[in-house]
């Protein structure tokens, strides 16, 4: 993608390379994992052109941000497990805090 986005910025070719790259991902029985997302994400930002707007996180990745958040509100670190919470509810993730921990679902459209 890079080759083709320093080449005169060959939008149409640096496209070709990430569909390639989605088709490729589609074939295997493995899922495509968080760098494949960000990459994607990514992309959109550079053009715009996925509405990325319900984009899923794996279930591991949004585990890890709410222990995150959970260490983070431990350490009285409250600004920032707030700002993970913000980030998860743009998400469409919702948190529900108790004396059992953290809890979470993803909310229905």
């Amino acid at each position: 993608m890079r080759e083709h986005l320093d080449d005169g910025f060959d939008t149409p070719g640096a496209l070709a390379v990430l569909f390639q790259f989605i088709r490729e991902q589609n074939r295997t029985e493995e899922p495509a994992g968080p760098s494949a997302l960000r990459l994607i994400e990514n992309v959109d930002k550079l053009f715009g052109a996925f509405e990325l707007t319900g984009t899923v996180r794996p279930d591991s990745e949004v585990e890890g941000l709410v222990k995150e958040r959970d260490q983070m509100r431990a350490e009285k670190r409250f600004a920032e497990a707030d700002a993970i919470r913000d980030r998860l509810t743009e998400q469409g993730i919702t948190l529900e805090d108790s004396s059992d921990g953290t809890r979470w679902w993803r909310d229905t459209p």
